[in-house]
């Protein structure tokens, strides 16, 4: 292949550089996903090295999709032996293979948080521990951070010497051992059994040490210890391990990424070369210097400077708005006037913030402007009630241990097989040391089960077995026939249930995702459909294409970019949080935060802050934030709501953009329209909006002539909404 004409001098160098130990840094936008294609390319077709024989891991489904589908077009369809990755698909690739070596069989399902919270739930109950005082999130965050860190039960209860951390470890222990019971893993699980596996079964780690020959990680900056122990036990035979990252972009710390495991590489590998990739391909270069001016603040880092490729651009926007309503206006106008008069397009526009609270006043302003949007993050398609039910059906049916989802769906639809009744097989279960299913298949041995009761139960388990025995259908075949046989989908045709027609086209939906599988993946299974879902994150799911603006948390923005980015909510106390100023590395993490926004725009940037916000519920006055004034102010453009754009340079030039303002916005509003009256509003009705889901009314309030109502939404949280100009209707 001739590398040198389609790469720059570092690409070639990080291409050809094939034996022994290898770190890439690579910045922002410098080619990173090219070089590395390009270098599996050359092992396969000018080096000989056989497809299988290389391993290479990413952080997400799309970027492993797009490796290996660049890697193809280079090399033909010999790509396809390769394993190209996310960490958590590689190890459920490999406990398919190998897990009945640890006591379990390959039919495990994986847990998600949803399944994790009932998990929990049950473990609390069954130790008699207080929910109030150990919060379900706050212990299943417990054990995620052991698991990380590669501790095992045991060891947790010995090392622990305070209360809360010994009851942490003792629910811990119950934990895993129902996952077991279970036949099951959650997301932690399925790197740390993985591990556990290769040190119970050393000969199964020398055949996966002799396969893999050469292996490469992606984003190695945001490893856990799990991971990088993982991939530390695969490659110490041949030691023929390249991995590629930026320090400046380590921004997962608190879900365990240790920025050491990137900065101490060449401690851990002796001989390492290190390359640095530095000339960036994606951005203007005011918006790159901005870039590179707010991350030399910190202070743990290896020492780099992105370049800029690309000309110098306009200069950074910065906004202040007086509260969070005019900053979403201001930002709903200047997309309609760039639309208009720069040629742009709604997808060419991303919205970025801290955290996913700060959406709901441009959601607001977008729908009042009819500007179409769309939401990363929030409220995911496969946690939907009727979706989540369907994934329960077919785990019963891979797998009959799984207790988890075997209660899930029981009696749903309606079968006439309530708590009382799975209490009582339950209890034959526990009795008999059996699972819950194979006490239903006995039940007409429990003699506090009515023969009635006992038939429904048969019917119920034998439309289970019959099911196993189908599995080789395909996907969507598969999930038909078992909606039928349980009468899901005549349950919401028949029902009147005011959202029983979205549930349906929802249930429609998924099957379509089935037949995009099979038409993907020839010969897939259900099981294959199953992981595929398990294991897809919301950003896997992005749409570069569709015609709206994105809106999504800086965190959930990483590996993507825009045209045109803005970056709200720039406040001390919020970017950076309060937290920041008294820990210096949460400061540093923070500013790598920064550091990554910053770089996900290509032509245009613009930062807004607000003098007024309201956070939990008051209303305080911000200051803007540290991260700004870290900025030249040769680089900024402060810009106003009425007209003018002030250049904070010394040339003192000044330009006007055109008169935009709070009360005359592009597009008039249009009125919402619902049927609900005030006399009908009441405390713990429950409503239904369009953006936000199904919620219940916690408050009323009247004021100024105004009713408005607060309403703890099931996956957003509570939201203040003004009656007569909220998108709601009852349940």
């Amino acid at each position: 292949m001739d590398l040198k004409n389609v790469l720059n001098e570092e690409q070639y160098e990080a291409a050809i550089n094939i034996e022994g130990p290898l770190l890439i840094l690579a910045g922002a936008g410098s080619g990173k996903t090219r070089t590395i294609t390009y270098r599996i390319a050359h092992m396969i077709k000018d080096l000989d090295i056989k497809s299988y024989q290389i391993l290479a891991i990413t952080f997400t489904n799309k970027a492993a999709k797009e490796m290996k589908d660049r890697v193809r077009s280079l090399i033909g369809e010999v790509a396809e032996n390769m394993w190209i990755s996310t960490f958590h698909s590689l190890c459920v690739r490999i406990l398919r293979r190998e897990i009945e070596k640890l006591g379990y069989t390959n039919s495990f399902t994986i847990y998600d948080f949803f399944d994790q919270k009932t998990l929990v739930k049950q473990c609390l109950e069954i130790l008699k521990i207080n929910t109030d005082n150990f919060d379900v999130s706050e212990v299943i965050r417990r054990i995620s951070k052991y698991k990380n860190e590669f501790v095992k039960p045991i060891e947790a209860l010995s090392r622990e010497s305070g209360y809360r951390e010994k009851i942490f470890a003792q629910i811990y222990e119950l934990y895993e051992k129902k996952l077991f019971e279970n036949n099951s893993l959650d997301f932690d699980n399925l790197i740390f059994k993985t591990i556990e596996l290769f040190e119970k079964c050393p000969d199964v780690l020398t055949f996966y040490q002799s396969k893999f020959k050469y292996i490469m990680v992606d984003e190695y900056q945001d490893t856990n210890y799990a991971q990088y122990y993982l991939v530390k036990l695969l490659a110490s035979k041949y030691k023929n391990i390249c991995v590629v990252g930026d320090d400046d972009q380590c921004i997962y710390q608190w879900r365990g990424a240790d920025i050491n495991n990137i900065l101490d590489f060449e401690k851990d590998y002796k001989d390492t070369k290190i390359i640095k990739l530095e000339k960036n391909y994606r951005s203007k270069a005011n918006i790159l210097n901005a870039a590179n001016k707010v991350i030399l603040n910190n202070l743990r880092r290896k020492d780099k400077v992105l370049r800029p490729i690309n000309s110098e651009g306009e200069n950074i926007k910065v906004f202040k708005a007086s509260n969070a309503e005019e900053e979403a206006l201001f930002v709903a106008n200047e997309i309609v006037r760039l639309i208009k008069n720069n040629g742009y397009e709604y997808k060419d526009f991303g919205i970025l913030y801290r955290t996913n609270s700060q959406s709901r006043m441009f959601e607001e302003i977008f729908v009042k402007n009819q500007i179409p949007y769309k939401l990363i993050g929030v409220v995911r398609f496969y946690e939907r009630k009727e979706i989540k039910d369907v994934i329960a059906y077919l785990k019963t049916i891979i797998n009959p241990s799984d207790e988890i989802s075997l209660r899930r769906i029981v009696n749903e639809p309606k079968r006439g097989i309530g708590d009382v009744t799975v209490d009582k097989l339950s209890e034959y279960a526990n009795q008999n040391s059996i699972s819950l299913f194979d006490a239903m298949v006995a039940c007409s041995e429990i003699s506090t089960i009515s023969a009635r009761t006992g038939n429904t139960i048969k019917e119920f388990s034998k439309i289970i077995l019959d099911m196993r025995e189908k599995m080789d259908l395909k996907p969507s075949e598969f999930i038909k026939l078992i909606l039928e046989k349980v009468g899901y989908m005549t349950f919401f045709k028949t029902s009147k249930d005011s959202e029983a027609q979205t549930r349906l086209e929802n249930i429609e939906e998924f099957i379509n995702a089935a037949v995009n599988f099979e038409d993907l993946n020839y010969g897939c299974s259900i099981e294959e459909f199953l992981e595929n879902i398990t294991l897809v994150s919301e950003v896997d799911k992005y749409d570069e294409n569709a015609s709206a603006v994105t809106l999504m948390t800086i965190h959930s923005s990483k590996g993507l970019e825009f045209p045109v980015v803005f970056m709200v909510g720039m406040e001390n106390g919020i970017f950076p949080s309060n937290k920041c100023f008294d820990e210096p590395d949460e400061m540093e993490e923070s500013r790598r935060l920064c550091y990554v926004g910053i770089t996900r725009a290509k032509n245009l940037l613009y930062l807004t802050h607000a003098n007024v916000r309201m956070v939990y519920g008051e209303t305080n006055f911000r200051t803007k934030s540290k991260f700004l004034m870290e900025i030249p102010s040769n680089l900024i453009m402060n810009v106003t709501f009425g007209g003018e754009e002030r250049v904070s340079n010394s040339s003192g030039e000044v330009r006007t953009f055109g008169k935009f303002s709070p009360t005359t916005p592009f597009n008039k509003p249009k009125e919402i329209q619902n049927d609900i009256s005030e006399d009908e509003v009441k405390i713990g009705r429950k409503v239904h909006h369009k953006t936000f889901g199904e919620g219940m009314i916690c408050k009323v309030e009247n004021s100024d002539g105004k009713t408005r109502i607060y309403v703890a939404f099931d996956n957003n949280g509570v939201k203040k909404l003004e009656l007569g100009k909220t998108p709601i209707k009852f349940i």
